[in-house]
């Protein structure tokens, strides 16, 4: 499952699937039995091939090594609700920890959220839904350190909600501000990478990239522009907002 998210991170940092270290079946098997219910098919494989040690492709002052991950689950000192898996420890403040939302055991991928592993647990108050899928996070976190990262100039369009949305011949919709992406991505000569992602589109070119992320129904949400020189931000941000919603967040 994870095959999509390799060939991506190899193609910005080849020999990347040689640096990882995957944890032992014995070390998952004792996660799984903790936890108390299977995990996914994609958390194994996770685990299997990255357990131990990510490549350097990290999220700042989060662990996701299975032996913190196992040590939490030790403790006892708070226990997840029914149906999340702990994926990953935030170990400063806000100290908003990441979850696979699994309501189903031995599901194929699960959702990503994020919540305190403290207090008493409520989807009404400090509960993050991040992404719809662990592959959809780890494809998501691959293109932005190792490509946005490297581009110096950057910039968010998303969809207005004041007047220009209002003016004539305008396309607004999330659907036809992903079709208008797609169509203006290729013409500027972009090409889209990682295509499993369903959360998501990455665009990409010699000299700039398009991270786009999708609203739970397949429009566009929103989309970050990198380019290595100002010029080119400025020229590809006016290519992709006439005629649309789009406006600098």
């Amino acid at each position: 499952m994870l095959q999509d998210f390799f060939t991506l991170v190899e193609r910005y940092d080849p020999g990347y699937s040689r640096k990882v270290r995957g944890a032992s079946p014995e070390e998952i098997a004792d996660l799984e039995e903790l936890a108390g219910q299977p995990l996914s098919e994609c958390h194994r494989e996770f685990l299997a091939r990255m357990g131990r040690n990510m490549g350097g492709l990290e999220v700042e002052g989060v662990d996701f090594h299975i032996e913190r991950i196992t040590e939490f689950y030790r403790s006892g000192e708070w226990t997840p609700p029914p149906g999340y898996i702990l994926l990953a420890i935030q170990e400063d403040d806000p100290q908003m920890d990441y979850y696979l939302e699994c309501p189903r055991p031995g599901a194929r991928d699960c959702p990503v959220v994020r919540f305190p592993s403290m207090g008493e647990f409520s989807k009404e108050t400090y509960f993050y839904p991040l992404d719809p899928s662990l592959s959809d996070f780890l494809l998501a976190l691959a293109f932005s350190e190792k490509r946005m990262e490297a581009l110096e100039h950057q910039r968010l369009l998303t969809p207005s909600t004041g007047h220009r949305q209002q003016e004539p011949n305008i396309l607004s919709t999330p659907a036809a501000l992903l079709r208008v992406l797609e169509e203006r991505a290729l013409r500027l000569g972009f090409k889209r990478v990682a295509r499993s992602s369903g959360a998501y589109r990455f665009y990409e070119s010699p000299d700039a990239a398009l991270y786009a992320r999708l609203d739970d129904e397949g429009g566009l949400r929103g989309v970050t522009v990198g380019a290595s020189k100002v010029r080119e931000l400025e020229r590809i941000s006016d290519i992709l907002s006439n005629g649309t919603s789009l406006v600098i967040s």
